[in-house]
């Protein structure tokens, strides 16, 4: 659903919203963007857990929904 991304020394969330499309929904220096990443990925998981679902693995995260 997220994706974190850099160009020129700039971090970026994108949010993928359907075909090759995405949407920027974050940007900043490294730390700054990736609690971003972070914080959206874990409301993301959360809403998942809610409706009974499990969640896909993410990379940026140690164990599910937990930050490492």
């Amino acid at each position: 659903m997220y994706e974190f991304a850099s160009g020129g020394g700039t971090f970026f969330v994108l949010r993928h919203v359907g075909g090759a499309r995405y949407e920027e929904t974050g940007r900043g220096r490294y730390p700054i963007a990736l609690a971003a990443y972070i914080a959206l990925v874990e409301q993301h998981h959360a809403d998942h857990r809610g409706r009974g679902e499990r969640p896909e693995p993410d990379t940026y995260l140690a164990r599910e929904g937990r930050r490492g």
